[in-house]
């Protein structure tokens, strides 16, 4: 296992603790194949994410509400909603931050429990690798909306 070196945690972050809560990411279609299966790519930030890819909590958010925020008021594309938990997030040696009330959050209107999962202190290689483990237990829950 490798020893990150964490950055501080912002102004208004907190660690989840809550190894079962359920973190929701929206999947752009794009990072669905032809089989209707999740690409690594899905659980991985893109290069504006800084290390941080963007969830919402079960805690405070439905899989369909996580869904509609982001595509109707945020006007953006998905393929639905897939769920990882925070204790693989954990496992895969990331860590889960829950960012809706910091000064980290994303620009309004801010997703209702916005978080993130953080792989700041790795280079590429392991983010892929992280991405590949998260996106297996992905596949393996299956998409949460829409059903199907």
């Amino acid at each position: 296992m490798t020893e990150a070196n964490w950055p501080p945690l912002a102004e208004g972050e907190e660690l989840l603790k809550d190894r079962g809560e359920l973190l929701w990411r929206q999947v752009h279609p794009q990072f669905v194949d032809d089989n209707g299966e999740v690409t690594s790519q899905a659980f991985r930030p893109s290069s504006g994410d800084e290390g941080r890819m963007s969830i919402s909590r079960q805690a405070r958010q439905t899989a369909e509400g996580a869904y509609r925020f982001h595509t109707e008021r945020l006007r953006m594309k998905s393929a639905g909603t897939w769920a990882i938990s925070v204790e693989e997030v954990s496992k895969s040696e990331a860590r889960a931050l829950d960012d809706e009330f910091a000064e980290s959050a994303p620009p309004a209107p801010v997703p209702p429990g916005h978080g993130v999962v953080d792989v700041r202190p790795y280079n590429d290689k392991m983010r892929r690798r992280i991405g590949g483990k998260l996106a297996i237990a992905a596949h393996n829950r299956g998409r949460q909306h829409p059903a199907g």
